[in-house]
């Protein structure tokens, strides 16, 4: 049988329902508090570093998108400012990969390249999808003799969709947008710069491979950029003939030079090579006959200063201009 409840306990069995319904308001009230004064102390701190922030920036960025068209020359008097922006937007933001490669852009701009790369390689692990940081640290190590990191880096940079590129500018809001509102033309200039700079891409992958003597890969992406590349096609399929000539692989070297004279008919170089294959081949009159037509060439294509040296030599460095965009 239940024993029966006083009055009394009852009593105190509310004073305990109350002192525990006290307390956990009193608890909420204050976490709800404590709450609210991180997000306060969050939303300060942010605002803190957006004032500090805009107090270095720069005001133009003209001088930066010269400096990528080669209009301008490094002078650290003007870049020291954008390293300070930029340092101190990858300080308090660190996963802003815009900040990060737009810091490695600077340090490379005076000379810094091993920092520079730095920055191009946190880039790269942030955002793995843009063009750019790819290229900008494969010229550095093509600066730098690493041809087949370079030629990896040129590799992966042309597999990439440009879409991805273009989007990530435009997303970039602090960084990017900024220098493209300098000089509004740029942002016109998009996809044209960019499009140039995958034919870039291709060079220098092809010449990394070159150097290394992979002949392979050197052919392989000289054919790739055929398909993808709509400009300089003569020069691609120049390059497609030197690798199969370094392989001896006269037949096939024979008819990449003869499109490439095609394509160009002063490309003096691409004659050279097509009449030497040709000898190779034991085809020495009609040999004779393209070293005849060299002769005749008034304005010879830009690779005709070079074309007396022997292909084991650096020829193709003059043709490139290893800026970094």
């Amino acid at each position: 049988m239940f024993k029966a409840v006083s009055k009394k306990n009852i009593w105190m069995g509310k004073e305990v329902i109350k002192v525990i319904l006290t307390r956990a308001i009193v608890l909420y009230l204050f976490l709800f508090c404590l709450s609210s004064l991180v997000v306060d102390y969050k939303k300060i701190r942010f605002q803190t570093r957006l004032r500090e922030i805009n107090a270095t920036m720069p005001r133009n960025f003209g001088y930066l998108l010269d400096l990528a068209e080669g209009r301008a020359t490094p002078d650290i008097t003007y870049l020291k400012n954008y390293l300070v922006f930029y340092s101190r937007i990858v300080l308090y933001f660190p996963d802003q990969a815009d900040a990060q490669a737009m810091l490695g852009f600077c340090f490379y701009q005076i000379g810094l390249e091993d920092k520079a790369a730095q920055y191009y390689q946190q880039a790269i692990k942030l955002a793995p999808d843009v063009f750019w940081f790819y290229h900008n640290l494969g010229v550095i190590y093509f600066k730098q003799s690493k041809l087949k990191e370079a030629g990896e880096l040129f590799q992966k940079a042309v597999s990439l969709d440009p879409k991805n590129t273009t989007a990530f500018i435009h997303n970039s809001h602090v960084v990017y947008q900024t220098l493209l509102m300098s000089d509004p033309a740029s942002d016109k200039e998009l996809n044209q710069r960019l499009s140039d700079a995958y034919d870039h891409g291709y060079q220098l992958s092809i010449l990394s491979f070159y150097y290394l003597r992979d002949f392979g890969r050197m052919g392989e992406m000289a054919q790739k950029a055929l398909g993808k590349v709509q400009q300089n096609q003569d020069v691609f399929y120049f390059y497609a003939g030197m690798a199969d000539y370094q392989k001896k692989e006269y037949e096939k070297a024979e008819k990449y030079f003869r499109k490439a004279s095609q394509v160009n008919p002063n490309f003096s170089d691409a004659l050279r090579y097509l009449a030497l294959s040709l000898q190779f081949l034991e085809r020495k009159e009609e040999a004779k006959r393209v070293f005849d037509q060299i002769s005749l060439i008034k304005n010879p294509s830009r690779f005709s200063e070079q074309s007396l040296l022997p292909a084991d030599k650096k020829f193709f460095f003059p043709y490139l201009n290893l800026k970094i965009f």
